[in-house]
């Protein structure tokens, strides 16, 4: 996913996250991590 900031993910994310982490739990027992990330294009 491409955010154009942290906040904006955050943002997006917290609302969800509740039903998101609650059904990784039927597919994995893996702790998740939240990787975050600069896009940087050079042409």
């Amino acid at each position: 996913m491409l955010f154009n900031s942290l906040e904006n993910f955050l943002a997006a994310f917290m609302h969800h996250a509740p039903a998101m982490q609650g059904d990784m739990l039927n597919y994995t027992d893996v702790e998740p991590v939240i990787q975050v990330s600069e896009v940087l294009i050079a042409c």
